[in-house]
């Protein structure tokens, strides 16, 4: 997929389903720290794990598909900062990513989904008790492929806070807002449980 930049009324704009993203230089590493020592380590785009790869990023040039502004802040796939994505235009270091790799974008600090995808929070079996009362283990045996949907397009069909369950291996982690969701496609639901 080729992308080429037009101009129209002095602003520039993508000409295709790609859209150009910014990454703030701060927020593409990341501080850990050893005893008493602090680093700041580059965030590594093969781990998969919510804490380290980099998802969100400011968009500069939106495609035409119309889902995205210039100013948009949106989370995407973890291989965002991937070499092979990077590009320089005008001076700027962006990133080079399809609408259908962009999950969702923060207007006013509240989540809007885009189409294809939804924001599940993980149900987990019941912890068994005692009689009295006492947990009998920490956690559950396993996790369910089950959750409550938190964020979808308004344009589905189900609401925020049905109990669904969807397909193994569709969920992956995604931190928002401070926040641990499953991030998922919509097709990957099975079931609307309530």
């Amino acid at each position: 997929l080729r992308s080429v930049l037009r101009v129209r009324n002095g602003e520039f704009n993508s000409v295709s389903t790609l859209n150009f993203l910014k990454v703030e230089e701060d927020v593409k590493y990341k501080e850990v720290t050893y005893g008493s020592l602090t680093l700041s380590v580059p965030r590594d785009i093969r781990d998969n794990h919510h804490d380290v790869c980099l998802h969100m990023a400011t968009v500069v040039y939106p495609s035409t598909d119309g889902f995205l502004d210039a100013g948009d802040v949106v989370y995407c796939h973890h291989f965002l900062t991937h070499k092979d994505n990077e590009r320089l235009i005008f001076g700027d270091t962006v990133y080079s990513m399809r609408t259908d790799e962009i999950y969702l974008k923060i207007i006013d600090s509240e989540i809007h989904m885009l189409p294809d995808w939804i924001l599940v929070e993980q149900a987990f079996d019941e912890i068994p008790q005692s009689a009295s009362g006492l947990y009998l283990q920490s956690e559950p045996d396993e996790k369910t492929n089950m959750g409550y949907i938190r964020h979808v397009h308004p344009d589905k069909d189900i609401k925020p806070g049905s109990m669904v369950s969807f397909r193994k291996n569709s969920e992956y982690t995604l931190m928002v807002n401070d926040k641990l969701y499953y991030r998922m496609k919509y097709e990957d639901l099975e079931s609307i449980l309530t």
